[in-house]
């Protein structure tokens, strides 16, 4: 049966997976709205994302929710503790436009999350720290 009108239904793992080569993650888009844009993402095991900032439009915010694998947050010089979510459960953060944050994968499984951008994500704001992408 086919959802009604204002439903809209997304099997996850039925979506492409893309290569984020400059960001050393795969990940996922999904149907986009007026106000936000989102995507599952997969650092792999042993794998940290480039580390990157967002220019996100309308000083727009990232709400990353972790949940599943174990990982480490890094913001510049600083770094979290290790989160592993078979322990303490889903992890939820946070990054406001400009600031540094990076996934550090602390084990042998992959790290997944999903990420919500609003405004919506836009192409060119994704700004890297290093030249260490690809």
């Amino acid at each position: 049966m086919d959802a009604p009108d204002g439903l809209q239904v997304v099997v996850v793992h039925d979506l492409p997976r893309r290569r984020f080569v400059e960001e050393k993650i795969e990940g996922a888009l999904l149907p986009e709205t007026r106000f936000t844009s989102a995507s599952i993402n997969y650092v792999p095991p042993g794998g940290e994302q480039t580390p990157h900032y967002q220019d996100r439009p309308q000083n727009g915010d990232e709400v990353v929710f972790v949940y599943s694998g174990a990982f480490c947050l890094v913001s510049g010089e600083w770094t979290s503790q290790t989160f592993d979510t078979d322990v303490v459960g889903p992890v939820y953060f946070l990054v406001r436009t400009g600031t540094p944050a990076t996934v550090r994968n602390c084990a042998s499984e992959p790290v997944r999350f999903f990420s919500v951008f609003s405004p919506p994500f836009e192409e060119g704001e994704v700004k890297f720290l290093s030249n260490s992408g690809g």
